[in-house]
């Protein structure tokens, strides 16, 4: 097309305008170094994927392995934090499948009690993954109860639902004490730096809280999306047990003998992570 007059069709609006964000251009080595761990620290960053939620009715269990928490806990290690990560849908063995207490759903995965058990008394962030809007109820009273055991730790959290949702999550569980939207690598490390250094956390992108004195919601958008992506550093595989996931319980579908569930990311899910969608 070579003049505005052979324009077949303009769209009014065009929503995959959106999907195109700011990218992070921050080189990997020099944000590492720059984030750095300070020397001789003892204190832990915890990571955690809770159990599953599955439908009742359900006849096979979706579990993927907690990829996006190992690229974090990659990037955290790499600059020489002290990183652990709570698999429950992995580490639990011999695997059982639970009714929950009101009956509504079947959960996979250590128990709530289980995983209070499983995170280090030095642990000073605790970060959790919550993908899926139907596993909210359920996984908020886990971190309640977290909160409540551990009353100290900064709680935050990320994934879909979160990020869709972020005022409401922050809202519904005065417990997640921050948010990352979007893409966590770099700010989660940023995060954790300036914790560690005391230093203030307000104007990270991505980092979505509420204002205690103000009682504000503060929203810094989404995280800006890294450039550099295939300069990440290995996921962390090391800090969980990859091949629990070789078996006949986490599957999709029927199945027959062994297999491995993959989670393949798209660029974008539209109707995941947008809020207006």
């Amino acid at each position: 097309m070579t003049s505005k007059n052979e324009v077949i069709f303009e769209p009014m609006y065009t929503p995959n305008k959106q999907w195109v964000k700011e990218l992070d251009r921050r080189h990997m080595d020099s944000t590492l170094s720059s984030f750095a761990a300070p020397k001789n620290e003892k204190r832990i960053i915890t990571l955690c994927k809770p159990f599953a939620v599955l439908s009742k009715n359900s006849y096979s269990s979706p579990v993927t392995l907690p990829l996006g928490l190992a690229y974090v806990g990659g990037v955290l290690d790499k600059s020489g934090y002290k990183v652990k990560i709570i698999d429950a849908t992995g580490e639990q063995d011999p695997i059982k499948i639970r009714r929950s207490k009101d009956n509504a759903y079947n959960l996979q995965g250590l128990t709530s009690e289980e995983i209070i058990k499983k995170i280090d008394p030095n642990t000073f962030i605790f970060g959790i993954s919550l993908m899926f809007s139907q596993d909210w109820v359920i996984h908020r009273n886990l971190i309640n109860k977290i909160k409540e055991k551990h009353p100290n730790l900064i709680i935050i959290a990320g994934g879909e639902h979160p990020t869709a949702i972020p005022e409401y999550v922050l809202k519904d569980c005065p417990s997640i004490d921050y948010i990352i939207r979007g893409e966590g690598e770099f700010s989660m490390l940023e995060f954790s730096y300036n914790l560690f250094n005391n230093k203030s956390v307000r104007n990270i992108s991505g980092l979505c809280f509420i204002d205690k004195e103000k009682n504000t919601f503060i929203n810094n958008g989404s995280s800006k999306r890294i450039e550099h992506i295939d300069k990440l550093p290995r996921p962390a595989w090391h800090l969980l047990n990859p091949k629990n996931y070789f078996n006949e319980y986490f599957t999709s579908g029927l199945s027959r003998g062994r297999n491995m569930p993959i989670l393949a990311l798209e660029y974008r899910y539209f109707f995941f992570d947008n809020a207006s969608f």
